[in-house]
């Protein structure tokens, strides 16, 4: 796009500035101005469940955005990592581990092992999805998506720093209802959806829904004639609603996928040697071209994942009358794990991985509730349990870092085990004191325990293995390392597992003031203070110092923020203002050891997060809906505690000082818009065109300030248009995504002796049909 294109679009996109609530639509009104009819009707709420209680998103005194199912689908989100679009504040990063990694405001956790618990929080009707991994197939079928802002635990079942994501799922209904969607797209991409919804009997209802996503082969070969990319997912879920009484009521939720997709190929846009040795003519001869779409990998290699998830929820309300009810949420979670991936962007192996490993999860909650006119209370328990199996198997086969003098180890395994248990109990509180006029408070006391069992292991090859014995023969330690076995070096210089455990304990909590100056505006103010448990890490470790955990992190949150309606309702601002006081944040980082710089979890003392947020809804005239958001956002390492700066080795091997610089997946800019409209086109038919514009400025994907691991500003533009039945019975569009074809990344990472991008998609385009009976 050329400067002037750039300027107006940002121009447009920061007058209109992705919806805060669902797509504004009209809702009838019985008493409505006859002066203002023609103008168009008001805006219409939406309704929430982030305070575990029915309400109007614009009555919650947090930062929410919420975003109804129809505009999900309008807008494409048909993955978690697509909400990163239409989410003021959110990001998303793909790392080489195939672990989705999200960012809100800043506040984010850059770590690719299986068992790292995450800044910002997944469920699924109110049920953790504990670790990143298990998220890919929560758009289902939803009702709604509902994104907090801000350290969550008072109300929602796990710690968090950075936020929390809730996805609602579309309920059983009380009459027949079916419909489905199919959509063909470039590169041969083929999405399907269908549901199937209504009453097994008079007590029972129940929805069914399953969807797939098949082809689309995006990436291809800078240096021969094939393609990576394709895609092979397939999601379901079952709901069984149980209502034997008016007192009672059981819901029971079955869902999982199966992902046979290609994994991802990283781009090469440069060349560092790991440790200084001379590169091969085979990766200096490679090609760097900067097009979405170039990539290249080694031929002939199964390029995919084979993961799949399932999980089963039972949910119980028992209304005890008088207002109160009790709340039972019990849940069983499993996810397993073999993916392949070439993270090194060459035709050689420099570094390949096979991800495996295993998840199990046990969660339950059990809350008692009670509202009334000027009193709403909840408080309960959460307990869980988690076990995870984390294996990495490491080829470095053609990397000069895979050699220690004469000898050379051309594969590794990295094996580790974390047995996870969190008791937590919490209570939170909300009291009008006054006619319009309310306070609120919350705590939450949470204990968490870690067993961990990890090492590095030598495939049976006795490669690594006969390295660490000629380095416990240079010490004078006795030579115990052995083909097939550990051969972390502890203390001592033996050769074997590391074990260690962490136990901690917080207690986060939130205060806030909300006021009502006028019928749907709200003004608040809160202060929270939020925790995300420690973690050990899954890395190649040849010392043990190296598998050390990181602790708690601790984040003091301060928000003003307003909620207001404008014009008959027909204009809805809302805005925040917040500062964020880090404590320990946590980072992957690197240490120094025998064998040289090697990674290892670090936590930062302190660091800091200011920004703001305004988000604007509005219906100039009937059938046109406006919406649009923007976020600034600072971030910034503080000095240590004793004045000294923060320093830790950066990716290229130097000791650097990040006092001062920003956090890494955190634009300082992000600016998006929305329009759309709607008009009757004749008899029962509808016709709608609409166009989206997203922002973001420039950013990094390191702590340190170095420019060959930039993230450069982007814009992307998606366009849609079609026609529909007046009762939204059918439904046919024509879509584009990234019309103006812009070269984006979201990571770039130094990959042993190469630095490397992971690119956002190319433009597409394609036709969609729907239908509902």
């Amino acid at each position: 796009m050329t400067y002037r294109h750039r300027f107006w679009l940002l121009g447009a996109t920061s007058l209109m500035m992705t919806p805060y609530s669902a797509r504004a639509q009209v809702a009838p009104v019985a008493t409505q101005d006859p002066a203002s009819a023609d103008v168009g009707d008001q805006l219409e709420d939406i309704v929430v469940t982030a305070q575990k209680r029915r309400q109007s998103v614009n009555d919650v005194p947090i930062s929410i955005t919420a975003l109804d199912g129809g505009h999900l689908a309008e807008q494409g989100v048909r993955r978690s990592e697509d909400l990163a679009r239409v989410v003021p504040g959110l990001s998303f990063t793909e790392t080489q581990f195939d672990a989705p990694i999200f960012t809100l405001r800043g506040v984010g956790y850059n770590e690719n092992s299986l068992a790292a618990s995450p800044t910002v929080s997944v469920y699924v009707d109110e049920v953790p999805l504990p670790f990143p991994v298990m998220t890919r197939g929560g758009t289902l079928d939803l009702e709604r998506v509902e994104v907090l802002k801000g350290p969550q635990g008072t109300l929602f079942g796990q710690n968090s720093t950075g936020g929390a994501i809730n996805y609602v799922a579309a309920k059983p209904t009380a009459q027949f209802l079916a419909g489905g969607e199919a959509t063909f797209g470039r590169f041969s991409t083929f999405d399907a959806s269908a549901f199937v919804s209504g009453p097994l009997s008079d007590t029972v209802r129940a929805r069914a829904s399953v969807s797939t996503t098949q082809g689309g082969d995006w990436q291809r070969s800078t240096t021969r004639n094939d393609r990576l990319g394709s895609q092979d997912l397939l999601t379901g879920r079952l709901l069984l609603d149980w209502a034997p009484s008016s007192d009672v009521r059981f819901e029971l939720n079955i869902n999982g996928w199966r992902d046979k997709s290609d994994s991802a190929a990283a781009q090469l846009v440069g060349l560092f040697s790991a440790n200084g040795s001379p590169l091969p003519a085979s990766f200096t001869s490679a090609p760097i071209v900067l097009d979405p779409r170039a990539a290249d990998w080694t031929p002939g290699l199964p390029l995919a994942r084979d993961n799949d998830f399932v999980q089963a929820s039972l949910r119980a309300d028992w209304s005890l009358g008088k207002n109160i009810t009790v709340t039972s949420i019990t849940a069983y979670d499993r996810f397993r794990r073999n993916s392949l991936q070439d993270a090194d962007g060459l035709q050689a192996t420099d570094l390949h991985l096979r991800l495996g490993g295993r998840v199990q999860s046990f969660t339950q909650e059990l809350r008692l509730a009670g509202t009334g006119s000027r009193f709403n209370w909840v408080v309960g328990g959460n307990y869980q349990r988690d076990r995870v199996h984390d294996l990495q198997q490491v080829f470095l086969e053609d990397s000069p870092a895979s050699f220690i003098g004469p000898l050379q180890f051309r594969s590794i395994i990295n094996d580790a085990q974390n047995a996870i248990t969190t008791w937590a109990g919490f209570a939170n509180a909300e009291y009008e004191i006054a006619d319009r006029l309310t306070v609120q408070a919350g705590a939450r006391y949470t204990r968490s325990s870690i067993d961990y069992r990890a090492c590095t292991k030598d495939t049976g090859a006795d490669d690594i293995a006969a390295i660490i014995r000629f380095v416990q023969g240079l010490v004078g330690a006795p030579m115990t390392a052995a083909a097939g076995q550990c051969v972390t070096l502890q203390p001592d210089f033996s050769a074997g597992d590391f074990v260690d455990s962490l136990d901690e304990d917080n207690l986060s909590w939130r205060a806030g003031v909300n006021f009502k100056p006028s019928a749907g505006a709200l003004v608040y103010a809160n202060v929270s203070r939020g925790y995300k448990a420690g973690s050990f890490p899954t890395l190649s470790a040849q010392s043990s110092t190296q598998l050390a955990p990181v602790t708690q992190e601790a984040l003091m949150a301060y928000e003003l923020g307003f909620k207001l309606p404008l014009a008959g309702n027909r204009v809805r601002l809302n805005g925040a203002a917040f500062f964020y006081d880090y404590r320990d944040k946590q980072l992957s980082g690197r240490i120094q050891t025998l064998f040289g710089q090697l990674q290892n979890l670090v936590n930062i003392p302190r660091s800091m997060v200011k920004g703001a947020e305004l988000q604007l809804s509005w219906l100039p005239v009937r059938g046109l809906n406006v919406s649009a958001a923007g976020t600034y956002l600072q971030t910034r390492i503080r000095r240590n505690p004793d004045g000294t700066s923060f320093q830790n080795f950066d990716q290229f091997g130097s000791v650097v000082s990040l006092s001062g610089n920003a956090f890494p997946y955190s634009p300082k800019w992000q600016l998006s818009g929305d329009a759309q409209y709607d008009w009757h086109v004749s008899g029962q038919i509808d016709a709608f065109v609409g166009a989206a514009a997203n922002y973001r400025s420039a950013t990094k994907a390191a702590l340190e300030d170095d420019a060959r691991l930039a993230i450069d500003a982007y814009t992307l533009v998606d366009v849609r248009a079609g026609i529909k039945d007046a009762d939204d019975r059918w439904r046919l569009s024509i879509y584009g995504r990234n019309i103006f074809n812009a070269y984006y990344w979201n990571n770039v990472l130094h990959i042993q002796d190469t630095i490397v991008r992971y690119t956002g998609r190319p433009a597409e385009y394609g036709v969609s049909v729907g239908f509902k009976f």
